[in-house]
């Protein structure tokens, strides 16, 4: 499991953003799973006990005027607001937020069952599987959408296949994978212009391939991971990563973005026009947190393990 990180700063002082805007980066540090806040480089402990919390960051926004973040800790689905805990489910995750209209809404899994939290108030959906997990929500108008997941225990085999919800209804991501196709992922979601976008990863008997599926058709991304999407007007982003490193399509076009070595992107949004994005690079001990804002990065941690899930830009 994984500990909380959340780092703030002006993005007029490390890039071309607009200069009252800030980003809000949450993840994960340490071997101890200890969940933190980082505000203008100051950290502060969210959980403060001994021990390994078992607890996870996995997104931040801000929602009138308080700074959410969604995870879960010791197995319960919880959020942070303030820094301050509340637990939405004894057994479950909370793994993606948004704000929209007022409402603040998460999307995660409560006794193994996909579903979302409206201002606290839980709707589950249907799971095709014995259980689901969740990795990312979209909005489109009043309609509420969902990537991940759907697990059965066909003993001795655990099986799973991708499915997106639309608006509470599962659909199978079939498109494109074979019988040879295994590991698929279904990692972000995102609607533009009336169609569904769904990015994940797959692996056949060789290398992992990054993939697009639009409203369930299968397209192929020059790449080994997509793990986020963004729509800003026009635009179509899709952050990941190939066999060089760290990268982004804007529109189905790739660019690279700078690292000492490696690394993919596992969040991506804009701010006036700038891409904003996080993830991480490293070794096969360590990985390092990085954010970058116009295509510079910027370590975020290094010392020892960070995994950064989510930027959100305030504005």
């Amino acid at each position: 499991m994984r500990s909380t990180v959340v780092i703030i700063v002006l993005l007029g002082l490390v890039g071309c953003a607009p200069s009252d805007d800030q980003i809000y980066i949450a993840g994960t540090a340490g071997s101890w799973n200890r969940p933190f806040v980082w505000h203008d480089g100051v950290r502060t402990e969210l959980v403060d006990e001994e021990g390994d919390f078992h607890a996870s960051a996995d997104a931040v926004v801000v929602h009138g005027g308080d700074v959410v973040v969604a995870g879960d800790y010791k197995n319960q689905a919880v959020l942070w607001r303030n820094g301050e805990m509340e637990v939405l489910c004894d057994s479950g995750e909370a793994d993606d937020a948004v704000t929209t209209d007022g409402a603040l809404i998460i999307a995660g899994t409560c006794d193994g069952m996909p579903g979302v939290w409206r201002d606290g108030d839980w709707t589950e959906y249907s799971c095709p599987g014995d259980y689901c997990f969740v990795h990312d929500l979209g909005v489109d108008g009043d309609a509420i959408y969902l990537a991940g997941e759907a697990y059965t225990d066909n003993e001795p085999m655990l099986e799973y296949s991708p499915y997106y919800w639309d608006d509470g209804t599962p659909v199978e991501i079939t498109d494109g994978l074979g019988d040879e196709i295994h590991e698929v992922t279904a990692n972000a979601i995102a609607v533009k212009g009336g169609d569904i976008h769904v990015v994940g990863s797959y692996s056949g008997f060789e290398d992992a391939e990054a993939a697009v599926w639009v409203n369930g058709e299968h397209q192929v991304l020059d790449g080994t991971r997509a793990r986020a999407i963004h729509v800003a007007g026009s635009a179509l982003y899709i952050g990941g990563r190939d066999d060089e490193g760290a990268c982004y399509w804007k529109n189905g076009n790739k660019h690279r973005l700078e690292l000492p070595f490696g690394g993919g992107v596992d969040d991506i949004t804009t701010s006036g026009g700038t891409v904003v994005a996080v993830g991480e690079y490293g070794n096969y001990t360590d990985e390092w947190g990085v954010y970058w804002v116009g295509g510079k990065y910027h370590e975020l941690f290094k010392e020892g393990v960070l995994d950064v899930d989510s930027v959100f830009v305030d504005r």
